[in-house]
């Protein structure tokens, strides 16, 4: 999504150059309504999933570098392992 379209015509929600994405004007004035719609559009997932007996969430893990004896990437595998979705 480059633009977005409007009764006043087309704003650009970004600015490109071949080193960098910026937000153009309009960008953020696009972030919070986008945020609000993507949120909805996981809430009607998890409820349908919800009713036809899937779990499903997003977890969010944070993790100290220096932790001896503790492999962080083999308990993400075996936790995605157990709860593929």
């Amino acid at each position: 999504m480059r633009t977005c379209r409007g009764p006043s015509g087309r704003a650009a929600l970004f600015e490109r150059t071949t080193r960098r994405v910026a937000l153009a004007d309009a960008g953020p004035a696009l972030v919070a309504p986008a945020r609000t719609t993507l949120a909805a559009a996981a809430s009607a997932r998890d409820a349908v999933e919800e009713v036809t007996g899937g779990i499903r969430g997003t977890v969010t893990v944070g993790i100290m570098h220096a932790l001896p004896g503790v492999d962080p990437a083999a308990l993400l595998q075996r936790f995605h392992q157990q709860w593929p979705r």
